[in-house]
Parts: structure tokens; sequence; C-alpha cells
């Protein structure tokens, strides 16, 4: 077989030239606001956006083999927006009583929400980690042709679930607003990062 260089990136949005260096995810080191430098679109309702992806990358050369896959954060492509309403809502919205007495202050509703946008990266850590799992098989795949495919299927296969996942979890919180369900995703993930 001859050598072939095989380059995956699966990234959420469109690729793009960094201004600043992508953050790679770290067990020691968890997203702040401050990471948030990108302009808030116009049309944008949400309150924060995550841009989160999947570098991976592989070759076979000479029967070798060598690869990396690795979560990133994007920090010029991620933006924040300061000064919004609560999205639990207030006297306004016609909540009742319970509910505004379970209104979370500004700070409250940041830490909620920025532990939300951290599960998107913790979550894509958990698929770098499947990926480096295919990548055990990495050395036998070079040694056999066409073995490389193998791999690369399992790897798309991986990124669909990740897109899956990363819908369901906005669709399963509300995206961070229903703190209960919120609570259960940031267990299970919590206990599926430790080694």
């Amino acid at each position: 077989m001859t050598p072939a260089v095989r380059l995956l990136v699966l990234l959420l949005s469109a690729a793009c030239v960094y201004a600043a260096a992508p953050i790679e995810w770290s067990k020691n080191v968890k997203l702040t606001q401050r990471d948030f430098r990108g302009k808030v679109p116009a049309s944008a309702t949400d309150t924060a956006h995550s841009w989160v992806g999947l570098d991976v990358a592989w070759e076979c050369r000479g029967g070798e083999a060598r690869s990396h896959a690795r979560a990133i954060f994007d920090p010029d492509q991620s933006w924040w927006r300061t000064g919004t309403p609560s999205i639990w809502g207030g006297i306004n919205e016609g909540l009742s009583r319970s509910q505004l007495e379970n209104r979370r202050t500004a700070a409250e509703r940041d830490q909620d929400l920025l532990r939300h946008e951290q599960l998107h990266f913790d979550l894509t850590e958990l698929s770098a980690r499947k990926i480096r799992r295919q990548f055990e098989d990495l050395p036998r795949a070079c040694a056999t042709p066409a073995g490389d495919s193998r791999i690369s299927a399992a790897i798309l296969d991986i990124e669909r679930a990740w897109t899956d996942e990363q819908s369901r979890y906005d669709n399963d919180t509300d995206h961070g607003a229903n703190r209960v369900t919120q609570r259960q995703w940031e267990l299970r993930v919590l206990r599926q990062l430790e080694p």
C-alpha cells in the first residue's frame, strides 16, 4: 500500500482559520466567560454559543500509524451575550409564585449556563476518546490493503453519534434551563470522564 495521508476534521460548524489557537480539552481546565470571544451574531437568540469540534488526523506511512484525536473549543467562534434577561422568566412573563421564588440571580444563571456550555465540550472529549480507542487498531489497519477505510467509517459513525448527542443534550436540558435534567447529564458525563 502506498503511503496515504488521511485528514478528517469533524466540526459542528464550517471550517475556519483560527485567529487564536483553539483550546484543547483538559480535565484540569474549565471554560470561563472570558473564553467566549466571538462576536454575537445579530440574528442570535441564544444566550451563549460554544463552538466545539473534533480535530482528528491519521496517516499510514511505511506500515506505521500516526494519529491524534482531540476535543477543541474555538474562542473566536464562541460567544456570550451579556445583559440578557433571565431564561427562567419574570413577573411580566406571568410565572407562578413558586416559579418566581426559584428565579436565579444573574451570577447563578451565568454559572449554570457556563456549566451547560462546558458539558458540550466534555461530550466532545468523550467522542475524542472513542476515536482514540479506534486508533488502537490503526497499526493493524495500516498493514492491510484499504484497512484505513474501516477506521474512517468507524470515525464517521462516532462523529454522527456525537452530533446527535449534542442535539439530544440541548433538547433534554432545554439548553440548560431544566436544571434537574442538566444535573443528571452532568453526573453521567462526569462518571464517563473518570479514568
